[in-house]
């Protein structure tokens, strides 16, 4: 329950454990209790690192893959379990399907999202999809026909 709460808040890892700890800790209360003990714990570290926020380091491309894309994509770029499931999920290992789709190509998708893969553009600029891109590229398995 905790991590689906905090899923879409990548780059902010420590304000994610702050939370985690005091939704799950506190959690047991009714709504108002959860939410008013929330509210005290984001007050005081507003207070004691103002800039906490603003200053928090980005995520590189590869913590961004591990912490939002590998549930569904695979630690690896590789998922056979959902392949039945979800025939259009991309085999990012794959050298053929990586020769078939452009940098723009998975750009677009990353940003605007496709199928059930949601859209990334209130998390990552261009620059940052096209980081994203260019890890996913490192994950082609080498050619073995040479």
């Amino acid at each position: 329950m905790c991590k689906s709460l905090l899923g879409g808040c990548a780059g902010f890892a420590w304000a994610r454990k702050v939370v985690a700890v005091v939704y799950c800790c506190i959690g047991r209360g009714d709504r108002d209790h959860r939410w008013s003990a929330f509210a005290w714990v984001a007050g005081a570290v507003a207070l004691i690192y103002p800039a906490g926020l603003a200053n928090a380091d980005p995520p590189t491309a590869e913590q961004f893959y591990q912490e939002q894309c590998k549930r569904c994509h695979g630690a690896n770029g590789s998922n056979p379990n959902l392949y039945s499931i979800f025939p259009d999920l991309p085999d990012f290992t794959d050298r053929t399907w990586q020769a078939a789709h452009s940098k723009a190509e998975l750009k677009e998708s990353i940003l605007s999202g496709k199928s059930r893969m949601p859209a990334w553009k209130d998390d990552l600029d261009g620059v940052k999809a096209g980081d994203l891109v260019d890890y996913l590229r490192t994950l082609a398995k080498p050619d073995q026909t040479k």
